[in-house]
Formats: C-alpha cells, structure tokens, sequence
C-alpha cells in the first residue's frame, strides 16, 4: 500500500500539475466562457466553446494522459514484482504454509473437526495443526488484574526497600489499615488462581463446537504448495458463505477481536452497512438539490 501511494503520488504529479497549471488556464483565458455563471468550471473542459481551436490540443492531451498512465502503471509493475517475489521467497515457513480460515460451519468449530474436514478434503496433506480463534474476553479482564496487582506488589516491595518500613494499605475510604505487601500477594495469588481456572474451562469447552470456539481459524500444512493448493478451492460446501479462505496477515497484524466476534452481530453490522449505503443512495441527489439551492440564495 505504501509502494503503491508513492506511484499514485508520481501519477498526479505528472497528470495532475500540468492540467492545473497549464491546461487549467488555457481553458480559463481561450476557452470562450462557455461555462457561463459556472465560475467552478472555468478551468475544465466545460468553458471550452463549441468548435474552438482548444479541441486538438485537448485531443493531444488526452493521448498524453493514456500514453503516461500506461508507462506509470508498466513501470510500477516492473519495481513491484521483484519487490513481491523476494517477498514471497523470504516468506516465514509458517506463515507460507498456513492459510486463515472464516465461516467455519459449527459443526468443524473445534481443532479436530477443522483438522478432519480438511484431511478428508485433501488426503494427500500433511497437516500440521489446527487453531480455532477462542473467546477469551474474561481471560484477558482476569490477566489485566493479576498483572495490576503484580505491579501494586512490585511497588509495595520497592517503597520497602528504599524506607525500610512496612508500607500500609487502605482498602477502601474506611477501610482498616493492612500491610500492602501482603495484601497484593494475596490478591496476585488470587488472580493468578482464577486465571488458571479461567484457561481450564477455556480448554475444556474448546473440545465441543460453539462456545468459546469462533467461526474462524488457522490451518498450518506441512508445505507451502499445499497451502497455496487450499487457497485456491472454491465450491467446497454448499452454503455460498461458508469456508472463507485467506492469505494469513502478519501475526502482529491480526486483530483477535475481529475473528471472535460474534456471527450473529457481525451479520446484523453487515446489513446496517448495507442500508446505510442504499439510504446514501436515495439521499445524495436531495442533498445535492438542497445545497444547490442554498448556494443559490447566498449568491
């Protein structure tokens, strides 16, 4: 995307400054104000009169933008693919060799059902695993706990060793008085219990679809072809949104929320999407209308 803002960014420089500083004023000055009231398009075709002498050198002008978006795009795709293969190439095994996989049926939503549709899929495949994206929202609430009283605890220890008392801790505003040390121990114990527990019933419930488990997941094969082969069947259920398959992104590019996400509320954004734009649809040229007029009255 970068690579390809920077070619956008030399296009119009090449197109877009000798329209505006050149071309632009020609049609302003020569072009016979044909635009009328319209002072907007004074520098476009538009104020160009009918059977002007600008009409060839338009003609002229129109060959110059075909005959330097063609260069443009030839030579960006030269600079790019080698760009591409050496990225490719150096490609991490384990990203080559996995492809992410969304609108997983409920019924292959545990890592053994995903790993048995695609065995019997593509028997002549290794598989080397299988991931479905969980729901750990409690899971992170409880570690984010644990980890503030860790830091409370790390605190407590400090202040004791440059003081060399005991620092105390108020629970709350009437609170009686405790020893903070001991204190975030106990509750750093706590959480850390509560988190093991909390990963035991993630785990447990991970073996039966639905649940903690999420429509979407990973599957890592044993060769890059493989992968590559996966990514390119189509038809392979008969439900048209089902098996979404995928490059992966780069793992620290993943958003975990976004393939958590509730299936039934991703559907229902969808559809307000989709409103929103047919409601933008029907009201563009009112509101067009509307600022027309206004800007009517104004002048």
């Amino acid at each position: 995307m970068i690579e390809y803002t920077h070619w956008s960014m030399k296009l119009l420089l090449w197109i877009g400054v000798p329209m505006f500083f050149v071309i632009g004023p020609i049609n302003c000055l020569f072009g016979g104000y044909a635009a009328g009231e319209d002072h907007l398009s004074y520098l476009s075709f538009g104020n160009v009169e009918n059977g002007s002498a600008l009409y060839g050198m338009h003609a002229v002008v129109i060959w110059y933008v075909i005959v330097t978006v063609r260069n443009a795009v030839y030579n960006g795709m030269s600079e790019f693919l080698p760009r591409r293969f050496h990225w490719l190439r150096t490609l991490s095994e384990i990203r080559s060799q996995t492809i992410l996989v969304e609108n997983i049926p409920e019924e292959h939503q545990t890592e053994k059902g995903l790993a048995d549709f695609w065995k019997q899929l593509l028997p002549h495949a290794t598989i080397n695993s299988t991931y479905i994206a969980k729901d750990t929202a409690t899971l992170l609430k409880l570690i984010a706990v644990k980890d503030a009283a860790a830091t409370s605890l790390q605190q407590a220890e400090t202040e004791h060793a440059e003081s060399g008392e005991r620092p105390m801790f108020r629970e709350s505003f009437f609170g009686e008085r405790v020893d903070a040390i001991e204190h975030w121990q106990k509750k750093t114990e706590e959480a850390k219990d509560q988190v093991k527990a909390e990963r035991d019933r993630i785990n447990e419930d991970a073996k039966t679809g639905g649940g903690v488990n999420s429509s979407s997941g990973f599957v890592t094969f044993a060769s890059t072809s493989d992968a590559k082969l996966a990514l390119q069947l189509t038809g392979i259920s008969h439900e048209s949104d089902a098996w979404g398959l995928y490059s992966p992104p780069c793992p620290n590019d993943i958003r975990w929320d976004d393939l958590t996400q509730d299936d039934t509320a991703q559907g229902f954004r969808t559809v307000v999407g989709y409103l929103c734009v047919v409601g933008l649809y029907f009201a563009y040229m009112p509101i067009v209308i509307g600022v027309t007029n206004i800007a009517k009255v104004i002048d």
